[in-house]
């Protein structure tokens, strides 16, 4: 759902004080009280898994959608010697990422891996790859956000950041149970659930 609908929303369920949490990504939409994962140890740990694997030309697929776009900011904060032209920052339909991977195939000195916003783009990255005749992770190491159950069951299976789901889900509904027994709402909270790394087939070593 779009931020600017959410605020509304939000809006109404104060005005009936109905009690509510918000589970996003991004701590800056101040709809608190948050329990959200904490996205700068998500991209520092695929940002560090890549470069111990040995690659330097690292570049990011995003997607500007509330809670996830802001994964952009941290993967420039990250790798600051990224180089713009391996950076889609909206991945709008599958022609223009085509086109986008399209274009690193053919560049000079082209990325070695792509971190991806989620694991839907990686799974769209890898595809667009593989049309490309780019093989994963020969050609181009990917890694994703979020652990879907896809994640697991591609070919070859993604490597991504998990996020706490079970974790936040149970701190969700303690937030609630609390508001409720409390009969008053809980403001300016926030909790920070860190993700892990899981690896799987999509990254690998450089071969130097």
């Amino acid at each position: 759902m779009p931020r600017l609908l959410l605020f509304p929303f939000v809006d109404v369920l104060k005005q009936y004080q109905t009690p509510y949490v918000s589970l996003t990504g991004d701590a800056s939409s101040a709809l608190w009280p948050i329990v959200h994962v904490d996205d700068a140890v998500g991209m520092k740990l695929a940002v560090a898994h890549l470069t111990d694997l040995g690659h330097k030309k690292i570049g990011f697929v995003g997607k500007a959608v509330s809670g996830v776009e802001h994964r952009l900011s941290l993967f420039y904060q990250y790798v600051p010697s990224a180089n713009v032209k391996f950076v889609k920052e909206d991945m709008n339909n599958s022609d223009e990422l085509y086109q986008f991977i399209n274009e690193l195939a053919h560049h000079p000195e082209p990325p070695t891996a792509l971190i991806c916003a989620t694991d839907y783009i990686a799974l769209k990255v890898i595809h667009c790859a593989w049309q490309n005749g780019l093989h994963v992770p020969a050609d181009l190491s990917v890694i994703g956000f979020g652990d879907i159950t896809e994640a697991s069951e591609a070919h070859p299976p993604l490597t991504t950041i998990r996020h706490p789901m079970e974790k936040m889900a149970e701190k969700a509904v303690s937030l609630l149970l609390q508001q409720i027994q409390d009969q008053q709402e809980i403001d300016q909270i926030q909790y920070k659930m860190k993700p892990v790394l899981v690896e799987r087939e999509t990254t690998k070593r450089m071969n130097w």
